[in-house]
């Protein structure tokens, strides 16, 4: 009888044992909705909006003054009241003028981009940690985005990249 007991205790443990280290708690989240509920994300997004809208400005300035002026050279070539060499320079320059609007389009860009990551980093970092705390607190083995369908959280020593790669030889 004493066996008996023994016997069904240790299974009784070592279910209990099996199904305490298989469980696993999921969670998911839909990030973009997040985002775009935080303050400091709206005020990133107005920032970043106005901050374009400066360069489009600035932009926009440089076409009309190119504008401008290969209407100019275009009237004064009809009219004929200019030398083949004052031609020749004022279409120079309007070449040069091009050349600024394409260099100042690409650095535009970048530049924007750059502001985009500047004021959006610090804001995925804290809502990066804030999803480790709340996994940690919760006791969530993996967190997954919903509308990118990402694993934001997962145990470190859950990352089987090396046996797969080991399994595909390389």
């Amino acid at each position: 009888m004493k066996n008996i007991i023994k016997i069904a205790l240790i299974a009784c443990l070592f279910f209990v044992g099996t199904n305490m280290v298989s469980a696993q708690k999921f969670g998911h989240l839909n990030s973009a909705e997040l985002l775009t509920q935080l303050p400091a994300w709206k005020a990133a997004e107005k920032e970043l909006a106005t901050y374009s809208q400066q360069l489009e400005n600035q932009m926009g300035s440089m076409q009309n003054e190119y504008q401008t002026k290969a209407q100019k050279l275009s009237s004064d070539i009809q009219a004929g009241i200019i030398t083949k060499q004052q031609e020749d320079e004022r279409t120079q320059e309007l070449y040069g003028l091009q050349q600024e609007m394409q260099t100042f389009s690409v650095t535009a860009q970048q530049n924007v981009m750059k502001k985009e990551q500047e004021l959006t980093a610090p804001i995925i970092e804290n809502v990066k940690s804030s999803i480790e705390a709340v996994a940690s607190e919760q006791g969530f083995t993996y967190i997954f985005d919903t509308s990118t369908g990402i694993l934001l959280h997962a145990p470190d020593g859950d990352d089987v990249t090396t046996l797969v790669k080991s399994k595909l030889g390389i």
